[in-house]
């Protein structure tokens, strides 16, 4: 017959995904970027590293529309890198959501440079 022989397995979503963002900002400035939860569950954000080292940055997270543009954060922190805890963790809907590394004030001669792990559903 023929009909059910040609099966295909169902799609999976393989989660979570992590994904790093490296950027730089001038005084005063910031960097955003958008990212997409696949499905429901725990984003993770954690600022891994930072130049200079000896600052604090602000990291916020918020959500964007479809197509990536207009960040609106939701939550931010001050804070400076860490190397073993998420800095923001949200409970998420399937959705676009965006991250955003800015200066609260404390850089002065030189821009500022990080990088930010996301961890996604």
């Amino acid at each position: 017959n023929g009909a059910c022989d040609n099966t295909t397995a169902p799609t999976t979503i393989t989660s979570p995904v992590t994904e790093t963002y490296a950027g730089s900002f001038q005084p005063g400035g910031a960097a955003s970027r958008s990212f997409i939860a696949a499905q429901a569950g725990e984003v993770k954000l954690q600022l891994l590293s930072t130049t200079p080292v000896d600052i604090v940055y602000g990291l916020g997270f918020g959500t964007a529309d479809a197509d990536g543009r207009n960040c609106r954060i939701t939550d931010t922190v001050l804070t400076g890198f860490s190397a073993d805890t998420p800095h923001i963790t949200k409970t998420v809907t399937a959705g676009t959501y965006c991250v955003r590394v800015h200066d609260p004030g404390n850089l002065v001669l030189t821009n500022g440079t990080f990088v930010v792990s996301i961890i996604r559903p």
